[in-house]
């Protein structure tokens, strides 16, 4: 463990991996610790003679509560998938800096592993901490590795015992994979809670269904009952084609004969078009000539 330290800083700091699950402890020794409350987890997390979860569990606080990243910076491949650090549970606040510190070497460590030609104990402890961390695997690494561990699990000379870790790695990858696509994806979440329907809601609906005044849809959505659409007679049917004109659609603009005023507007404009051109037709001649 560390060298002695103040006794004001109390002994909890001394093993900050106890600490990292539950947010009240760790502020109760931070603040038993006082000004040496830093000191003592820079000593932990650079010193000899700790455990690595206690040095990668200091490092963390470290960063999430000092913004000092010097240590989780420095966390090797080794440190991040040694057993106690991957069975250590991170409080809230602690999830993003300790995501960051281990997420890229729980990737690795299951690459590896899948990569492998003849892999050996299946890393089940490294896909449960990426789970309980949603580590972000780019929505593609953990059904590469689970895929790797079923086609595994088909061998013939298995033992019991290793398909029973086969399994349980599928499992803890399957997890992963939520977690993740839950992060990237809060909102669609099968957790997320639907909105709540309020008052305001109400009123817009008792408005479009009893009081709307706005022009008639060009056609009522499908399994939609409203009486004020009714069922439309054989004169109203719109002949075969993609699709009713839309208010909104353009092509509409063209439809239907034209009345005489919109006959002599038309010919203005193409009128003018054509002095137009004509100008700048003589235009060209004449830059031409001078040329």
């Amino acid at each position: 463990m560390a060298d002695a330290i103040p006794t004001a800083d109390g002994d909890a700091l001394r093993r900050p991996s106890s600490l990292t699950a539950d947010p009240d402890r760790l502020t109760a020794a931070l603040q038993a610790g006082g000004d040496h409350a830093k000191a003592t987890l820079e000593k932990i997390a650079t010193g000899k003679g700790n455990t690595v979860a206690d040095k990668v569990a200091a490092a963390v606080i470290l960063a999430a509560r000092f913004d000092d990243r010097s240590g989780v910076e420095s966390v090797t491949q080794d440190e991040a998938t040694d057993g106690e650090v991957l069975g250590l549970e991170w409080a809230p606040e602690l999830e993003d800096t300790a995501r960051g510190a281990l997420g890229e070497h729980l990737i690795v460590s299951l690459l590896t592993w899948a990569s492998s030609p003849s892999p050996l104990q299946p890393p089940v402890a490294a896909a449960e901490a990426a789970a309980r961390l949603a580590v972000d695997d780019d929505g593609a690494i953990y059904r590469k590795v689970s895929q790797r561990a079923t086609q595994l699990s088909g061998r013939q000379d298995l033992d019991a015992d290793r398909r029973r870790q086969l399994t349980d790695l599928t499992d803890a990858l399957d997890r992963a994979d939520r977690a993740a696509q839950e992060r990237r994806h809060p909102d669609h979440s099968p957790e997320a809670e639907p909105q709540e329907w309020s008052s305001r809601d109400e009123d817009a609906l008792a408005n479009l269904l009893e009081g709307n005044t706005e022009p008639r849809p060009a056609q009522a959505p499908a399994q939609f009952e409203d009486p004020r659409w009714g069922e439309s007679s054989d004169n109203d049917q719109e002949p075969p084609g993609p699709g009713p004109h839309r208010a909104y659609d353009p092509r509409a603009l063209l439809d239907g004969p034209m009345s005489e005023a919109q006959r002599a507007d038309e010919k203005n404009v193409l009128r003018n078009w054509g002095i137009t051109a004509l100008v700048l037709v003589a235009v060209l001649i004449l830059v031409g000539l001078l040329i």
